[in-house]
């Protein structure tokens, strides 16, 4: 079982590498070229022509694929976020945590929500020098006053030491 959480741990780890929101160019306009006819398309989303000069039918010789000339880049993202696996459970069930882009040597606590946060921290984790940090919680089957979770609408939330919340995600509860 902990061979199975450091390895979950590690794929989100490396999934938020992956997204190093600090250096992703995210489209916003793209020039794209199909045969001799250049068009443009705004967010990805192709034009009429565009679907009309690419198909079979209507150009039964141009088989060739659309190729970007240029793109424009957006403000990198700065703002906290964390991924998590599994995405749904029942009680009792293990979530490996993996928290980016916040201060560096911040404290952050994680609490449930149903949806508002309740009870004692699940985990506290502090981020490191690039501002990641990574947990593991064991998802409750009981509010604080013993009350069975019987809900399906359930937040991870990710809290400061103030108690603020910073970052909540859906997580699917599955009551017994």
């Amino acid at each position: 079982m902990k061979l199975r959480s450091a390895f979950v741990g590690l794929i989100l780890l490396a999934a938020l590498a992956a997204c190093d929101t600090n250096q992703i160019a995210t489209p916003v306009s793209t020039s794209v070229s199909v045969g001799s006819n250049p068009t443009t398309a705004v967010d990805n989303q192709p034009t009429t022509a565009q679907v009309a000069n690419n198909t079979p039918a209507s150009n039964p010789a141009n088989n060739a694929t659309p190729h970007v000339v240029s793109k424009s880049t957006r403000p990198a993202k700065t703002t906290p976020t964390f991924v998590f696996m599994p995405r749904r459970g029942g009680p009792d069930v293990g979530v490996s945590i993996t928290g980016g882009n916040f201060t560096p040597g911040q404290t952050v606590v994680i609490r449930i929500g149903i949806p508002q946060p309740i009870g004692e921290a699940l985990a506290t984790a502090t981020a490191g020098d690039d501002g990641r940090w990574n947990t593991l919680i064991k998802i409750p089957g009981t509010e604080p006053s013993g009350k069975a979770i019987t809900t399906t609408n359930m937040q991870i939330v990710v809290m400061d030491q103030n108690n603020q919340v910073i970052v909540s995600e859906p997580f699917a509860f599955m009551p017994k």
